[in-house]
């Protein structure tokens, strides 16, 4: 296809859409897709799941950083149907220096210099 052609194409394409909802109207490839559509400034929407969308709906300051991350993420689930991930918690505990707290049922670390209690053959 011609550089006109690409940009007559373009020029046609609905607003908002995602580079892959453009390659299938316009029945080319990927990456020429995506290329064209930036050289002729068309506004396409990210596709990609959960891109900062998720993100800025949390007031992140409003958040009882006594709570366990797992919490936090149960809570915005629950309360506020916004879905993160205990990692996206636990970045954003970090961006805001919050103190760690630690998770119930986490099982204390193991004491490797105690050694094991012998079993008896008379006990088996």
């Amino acid at each position: 296809m011609t550089i006109d052609t690409w940009k007559t194409l373009i020029s046609s394409l609905p607003t908002g859409l995602t580079i892959t909802e453009a390659v299938g109207i316009l029945g080319e490839n990927y990456s020429s897709t995506r290329a064209y559509l930036h050289k002729f400034g068309y506004k396409f929407k990210d596709g990609r799941l959960g891109h900062h969308s998720e993100r800025c709906k949390v007031d992140w300051d409003a958040m009882d950083w006594r709570q366990a991350n797992i919490d936090i993420k149960r809570f915005l689930m629950r309360e506020k149907g916004i879905s993160v991930s205990k990692e996206r918690v636990r970045v954003a505990r970090l961006e805001r220096k919050k103190p760690l707290v630690e998770a119930r049922g986490r099982s204390k670390p193991h004491d490797y210099k105690k050694k094991p209690k012998k079993i008896s053959q008379e006990t088996c």
